[in-house]
C-alpha cells in the first residue's frame, strides 16, 4: 500500500533589499508578531526625528523594525553593507508600505485558494454520497 504524501509550503514572498535576499513570512503567527512590533517602532522613529537623538538611537529603533520584518540580525547585516542611517530610515518606510501591499495580495490569494479547494472537496463529497 502506498502512503499519503502532502507537500506544505511556507506562505510568504521573497524580498531583495540592498543586495540581500530575504523571505517575508505571511503565516498568521508571524503577521501578528510583525504588526505588534511594527506598531511599536513607527512612533519611536517619529519621536527620534523630533529630538536630539544619536545615531545609536536610530540604529536601535531600526534594528527592532527590520528584525521584526525580516528576521533577527537583519538590520545589522544591512547596515554593515550600507552604513547610512538616513538611507535605512527611508528604505524602512518604503519596505513597510510594500510589505503591507504584498501581504494583502497574498491573503486574498490564499483565501481564494482555500475557497476553491473547499468547493472541490464538497463537490467530490456530494458525488460520493449520491452513490
Amino acid at each position: 500500500m502506498q502512503g499519503l504524501k502532502i507537500n506544505v509550503e511556507r506562505t510568504g514572498f521573497p524580498i531583495e533589499l540592498g543586495g540581500h535576499k530575504f523571505f517575508f513570512d505571511c503565516s498568521t503567527e508571524h503577521i501578528e508578531e510583525y504588526e505588534e512590533k511594527f506598531a511599536a517602532v513607527g512612533p519611536k522613529l517619529e519621536k527620534l526625528e523630533q529630538g536630539d537623538d544619536t545615531i545609536e538611537d536610530y540604529k536601535k529603533a531600526l534594528t527592532i523594525g527590520y528584525d521584526a520584518m525580516l528576521g533577527e540580525g537583519t538590520f545589522e547585516k544591512l547596515y554593515d553593507s550600507v552604513p547610512d542611517v538616513v538611507a535605512w530610515i527611508n528604505a524602512f518606510y518604503t519596505l513597510a508600505e510594500g510589505i503591507a501591499e504584498k501581504v494583502s495580495e497574498v491573503q486574498k490569494e490564499q483565501s481564494s485558494k482555500s475557497d476553491e479547494l473547499k468547493k472541490q472537496y464538497l463537490k467530490k463529497k456530494k458525488k460520493k454520497s449520491k452513490r
